[in-house]
């Protein structure tokens, strides 16, 4: 449902072959009140070597969860334009999918289940293209809304689904709160200091939305193919080259890291093979460990091509939640968060999402990120759960994820 127009000049559209640097500070400074928003890629990341910029937009939509009719009318009302639709597709938004209700109160009242704003002029431009600037971090202090005993309980609740085998991992998370910050100021220290190639930050009415993602969901390209590439699997980076080589091979090692990761991709692999021509799922890469500026993941690509004549409302309607960021299988572990979490997700470990006129499109996954509200900060963390993962080490690494926003 399409809520309203705003009006405003164009942006001009940015080409592929314009290598000319734009200096990110100065460019969200001088469109302050014009809803800049931005998909910052990594340079050295997959999926980093593009990013997207973009302000003044003309509509925008907000949408309940599960409602795939909305989403096709927003996009079929600008097809053959040159623009793009932006916003968020919220974790709640995926509920429906898997016949689940959110439930309990929201971690950040006010958010919709999506939001989108559509930007009549957008095309990608290389990440080389545009210049971070060395930034303060913003000083946060986060308490957690409960206290560290509330969530060792709650994986310990999800024991007998695991050993019963009705869940096999399930993604427990938590939220934190801070004093207020500037969102933009928060994007542009992370994008300095920890880069990552599915960065965004998005102004709504609600808030700012910070994500500083290494994670991408599905993109569609012109040709119909399709990518997803889960994460699934850390390890620090060790402090000289010895040490950050033997920490790479122990996560290629590790046998619980490898069958938490596979499940993972094979519940994706699944979810594409609904939407897929026959035949056409592959595993471009397989267990690829990925240096990041404090971690190595456990990365697979997986491709497919989509059936011709599915669009992209629906094929995100069949592979929402993302699995990444639910567990195994699907359904069972939606209920099982939903149950022991008791509360809404909101955008967090939702997706960012860019659907472009020309059919193609790009999501992330919601991770790393903050809601920045007038009165408060917002950061949600958490980890998947498997049947030997303990209460205190989980609990503690909910705390280690949120260390990037409090450096």
């Amino acid at each position: 449902m399409i809520l309203g127009i705003v009006s405003g000049p164009w942006e001009a559209p940015l080409h592929h072959d314009r290598l000319e640097k734009v200096d990110l500070e100065s460019w969200l400074g001088t469109r302050q009140g014009r809803s800049p928003a931005v998909l910052l890629g990594a340079e050295g990341f997959p999926g980093g070597e593009r990013s997207l910029l973009v302000a003044d937009p003309q509509e925008e939509v907000q949408l309940l969860g599960g409602d795939v009719d909305g989403l096709r009318q927003a996009f079929s009302s600008t097809r053959g334009r040159d623009g793009v639709w932006l916003g968020y597709l919220s974790y709640d938004f995926g509920l429906p999918f898997v016949k689940e209700t959110p439930s309990g109160s929201p971690i950040a009242p006010g958010w919709p289940a999506a939001f989108l704003r559509y930007y009549p002029h957008a095309s990608w431009r290389p990440t080389r293209s545009i210049k971070v600037s060395a930034q303060p971090t913003p000083s946060l202090r986060f308490a957690a809304d409960e206290p560290d005993q509330i969530h060792k309980e709650r994986v310990e609740a999800l024991h007998p689904g695991l050993v019963h085998g009705e869940v096999y991992q399930a993604n427990l998370t938590r939220a934190f709160r801070a004093e207020a910050v500037d969102g933009a100021s928060l994007f542009l220290s992370l994008a300095a200091h920890s880069p990552a190639p599915y960065a965004a930050y998005l102004p709504t009415p609600f808030g700012q939305l910070v994500c500083n993602s290494p994670e991408q969901f599905l993109s569609w390209n012109e040709k119909g193919t399709l990518q997803t590439s889960p994460i699934k699997g850390t390890r620090p980076r060790g402090a000289d080259s010895a040490s950050d080589e033997s920490q790479r091979q122990a996560l290629l090692a590790d046998p619980k890291e490898r069958a938490e990761h596979l499940m993972v991709v094979d519940l994706l692999r699944n979810d594409l093979g609904r939407v897929s021509e026959p035949g056409s799922v592959r595993c471009e890469r397989l267990f690829d460990a990925v240096p990041f500026p404090v971690v190595w993941h456990l990365v697979t690509q997986v491709t497919s091509q989509v059936m011709p004549a599915l669009d992209r409302a629906h094929v995100l309607s069949q592979m929402l939640p993302a699995g990444s960021i639910t567990g195994a299988p699907k359904r069972a572990a939606c209920q099982w968060i939903n149950r022991l979490e008791g509360r809404t997700r909101g955008p967090y470990c939702g997706h960012i999402l860019a659907a472009f006129d020309d059919g193609s499109m790009e999501a992330n996954i919601i991770i790393r990120s903050a809601l920045c509200q007038s009165d408060e900060t917002v950061v949600q963390t958490g980890g998947g759960i498997v049947l030997d993962s303990e209460s205190e080490r989980e609990c503690e690494e909910t705390w280690l994820k949120l260390a990037s926003f409090t450096l």
